[in-house]
């Protein structure tokens, strides 16, 4: 009797355990518990019935050459995303949409040559991001804003020339960074890299050097010092803004334009707090100028206040005296 009870609670133990591994897997691919697996198999995108229960996706070695916005909207609880050695060729915003569990993200070995900068900003508990082995020349700035939990990023043997001051600022929790094996111009641009460099040597590879110029090719870049950057200048006003009274409805339109080496980007403050001026939001009424110059389209009630003007760049920061936008009225007031 002990003997027949045990055949068939063996037999309903695997009977539940193949439903386990063959519920919603796409064909063609592996899969088992909460990981499927789809490799060599020529996939141009993800496979059609994913589980959203999903914890591991592996979807490498195949010929995916784009990620659409929202491919990956559904998998919520997904933990780790291989796709390296495929052919992606850019990374948009939105590519990433939904993946809010993800820890672990691996594009190395592909043909990424441009990141948009909000890819990863959904990403808050990414802890690992490869991208290695790719066609990347530059990033830009907020690349990984947001990104407080990432802990290893790998951008060692791309292309990349120049990284824009305060990149890494947001990335709190990093303790391994590599940027080994590009093509690094140790110019003015650069002072910043040096200078965190030397102040956080445990976290960077101690093998990243300068491509250039010619009188600096092969240095450690951590070994630079300020010396070496006499020729880079702190930014410098050109012109302020200054107080300003209009209408509800008007434009208005601050001032700021500044000079130095490298050549120095323009942040506005309202009220202390900082002014979100590239949102692609059709209702964003802020648009900053390629001058510096901020303009307020159709202004309102909550644009009173004081502005300021800030000029930074990797040599340091300046900002302006703080104006005032008043005397807002609608035009027929009497």
């Amino acid at each position: 009797m002990d003997n027949i009870l045990f055949l068939c609670i063996s037999a309903w133990l695997t009977v539940a355990i193949s439903g386990q591994e063959t519920a919603q897997c796409p064909d063609q691919c592996i899969c088992f518990s909460t990981t499927v697996r789809c490799m060599f198999l020529g996939l141009n995108s993800m496979p059609d019935d994913v589980s959203t229960d999903t914890t591991i996706l592996d979807l490498r070695f195949n010929k995916i050459k784009s990620l659409p916005r929202g491919l990956f909207r559904n998998l919520h609880k997904l933990d780790t995303l291989l796709l390296n050695n495929n052919q992606i060729q850019a990374i948009d915003d939105g590519a990433f949409e939904g993946l809010d569990s993800l820890k672990t993200l691996f594009l190395y070995k592909n043909e990424i040559a441009s990141i948009q900068e909000g890819a990863f900003h959904n990403l808050r508990n990414l802890e690992q991001l490869y991208i290695h082995f790719n066609q990347l020349t530059s990033l830009e700035a907020r690349t990984f804003e947001n990104l407080q939990k990432l802990e290893r990023l790998f951008l060692q043997n791309n292309a990349i020339q120049h990284l824009p001051f305060g990149i890494f600022d947001d990335l709190k929790g990093l303790k391994r960074l590599r940027l080994d094996s590009n093509a690094l111009i140790c110019d003015c641009e650069m002072f910043w890299l040096s200078k965190m460099l030397r102040e956080n040597g445990a976290v960077a590879d101690s093998a990243i050097v300068c491509r250039g110029p010619s009188d600096m090719e092969g240095m450690a870049v951590a070994s630079l010092q300020e010396q070496d950057f006499l020729e880079c200048k702190m930014p410098e006003f050109t012109a302020e803004p200054t107080d300003v009274s209009v209408q509800f409805g008007e434009t208005v339109r601050l001032t700021c334009r500044a000079e130095g080496d490298p050549a120095p980007e323009i942040v506005w403050l309202h009220n202390s707090q900082e002014i979100e001026t590239n949102s692609v939001e059709p209702s964003s009424r802020y648009e900053l100028m390629s001058d510096g110059t901020l303009m307020i389209h159709d202004a309102e009630q909550s644009d009173h206040g004081t502005y300021e003007c800030v000029a930074r760049n990797s040599m340091g920061q300046i900002k302006t005296n703080a104006v005032n936008v008043n005397s807002l009225r609608y035009r027929n007031d009497p």
